[in-house]
């Protein structure tokens, strides 16, 4: 399954990103959220990912990426898999990949697009806005 850069285009990537069929891994819904950034805290995004081969969890702060308005960078040759991309609380969204070099995006009503750190592997990803914002939308985009 190849993901599309954005799901602000509704069509196909609703279907891939917000709709794709599949359960979460058991580790990934009894990680908790990590607290804010303690500087600025509202400049800054939460994230945590964890590793679905081994199930350990990482967690962190990233500053904003950009405007939430911007085009998604376009991405890579194509290797990336991602499924059960949703918002499993109002301010954040989730979603499962694999493949070589890839990042999750979250886009806030703040007006700031939040990109996580690159993963390689087979990870669910979870960024959570800034309080109190709400994500409104979100994706992944392959780095390969």
């Amino acid at each position: 399954m190849k993901v599309l850069n954005s799901l602000g285009v509704l069509g196909a990537s609703a279907l891939l990103v917000l709709g794709a069929a599949g359960g979460m891994a058991p580790a990934a819904s009894a990680a908790a959220a990590p607290a804010a950034h303690p500087a600025a805290a509202a400049d800054y995004a939460d994230y945590w990912a964890t590793d679905v081969e081994t199930g350990r969890t990482s967690t962190g702060s990233v500053p904003d990426g950009g405007s939430a308005n911007d085009e998604v960078p376009p991405g890579g040759k194509g290797r990336l898999e991602c499924r059960n991309g949703h918002f499993p609380t109002p301010s954040s969204f989730q979603i499962e990949c694999h493949g070589p070099r890839w990042h999750v995006f979250a886009d806030c009503t703040n007006g700031f697009r939040y990109f996580s750190p690159v993963f390689s592997g087979h990870f669910i990803v979870r960024i959570t806005c800034p309080s109190p914002y709400r994500a409104v939308r979100g994706g992944a985009v392959d780095q390969s």
